[in-house]
């Protein structure tokens, strides 16, 4: 990516950022809440190799929501993965292939085919802004952007050592107890040398519902374009939950499976929530 066009895409995605990012779809933010979050998330496959990639996950997110209209968060993962020919890209492994003719990479068969590794991820900064509120004919609307900075050690796989860069937008519309919600993204994704990496457009859609006064369920389907040609499109149904532990907590717990080899064959995960 030129220097030009980094700093193109910088001015929109930190103007967003500015104004923070939606927590959840479907939950209106209070004035001048912050929040801490610990979760835990595994993920397994073959992403169409023979052999199975495990990646262990442990972010702590600290988030702040000034008022209803903005929100924003940092996330700063730990991550494990067992040894596979997967790179960490855009917070999931995908198969890459080396691009022998496009200069060196520190990415290198050593480290990608024989060796499992563990340490920081790369840094998630996002943002969101209400444009919209949801009125009783339309969904509220809300524009989303992330930057991920190149914290995580390329040389093991667990990150690119570049920067990445997210725009989006999003909506949800509530309809009595149920709540519809979606979202789009460009994802432009930095590409180390050596290795061929595509920017790609991703989208989530689902439903949830209030079951109970403290617990609420979801369903949603994530699709998206490749963003390396040796591994195919992902696409993934997830079910989860969340539950009003009290004032102060909340529990959420997810299960996810891979309907094709650029997901994982299936994925778990949990949080805890602590609001101030």
């Amino acid at each position: 990516m030129t220097h030009n066009l980094r700093l193109w895409l910088v001015g929109p995605v930190i103007a967003i950022l500015l104004c923070g990012t939606g927590i959840t779809y479907g939950q209106t933010s209070t004035t001048d809440e912050l929040y801490a979050e610990i979760g835990f998330n595994f993920y397994t496959g073959d992403y169409g190799t023979n052999t199975d990639t495990d990646t262990y996950t442990v972010p702590l997110t600290l988030g702040y929501s000034p008022s209803q209209l903005w929100d924003f968060y940092l996330s700063i993962p730990y991550i494990h993965q067992s040894a596979s020919t997967a790179v960490t890209v855009a917070g999931k492994p995908i198969r890459v292939k080396k691009n022998l003719t496009g200069g060196k990479s520190k990415i290198t068969e050593q480290y990608i085919d024989t060796a499992s590794h563990s340490g920081l991820g790369d840094i998630c900064l996002g943002g969101s802004y209400t444009v919209f509120r949801e009125t009783s004919d339309a969904p509220a609307v809300y524009a989303l952007a992330n930057i991920k900075f190149p914290t995580a050690d390329e040389e093991k796989g667990l990150g690119t050592g570049e920067y990445d860069y997210c725009l989006g937008v999003g909506l949800d519309k509530k309809i009595n107890k149920w709540t519809l919600f979606g979202n789009a993204k460009y994802n432009i994704i930095g590409s180390p040398g050596g290795i061929d990496l595509d920017n790609f457009f991703s989208m989530t859609a689902g439903v949830s519902h209030q079951c109970a006064t403290a617990f609420k369920g979801s369903v949603s389907i994530y699709a998206a374009e490749s963003a390396s040609a040796e591994s195919d499109s992902p696409l993934e149904i997830s079910l989860s939950g969340g539950y009003i532990i009290d004032k102060d907590n909340k529990a959420s717990v997810y299960v996810t499976k891979g309907l094709s080899d650029g997901s994982p064959d299936y994925g778990i995960g949990a949080a805890l929530t602590h609001y101030f």
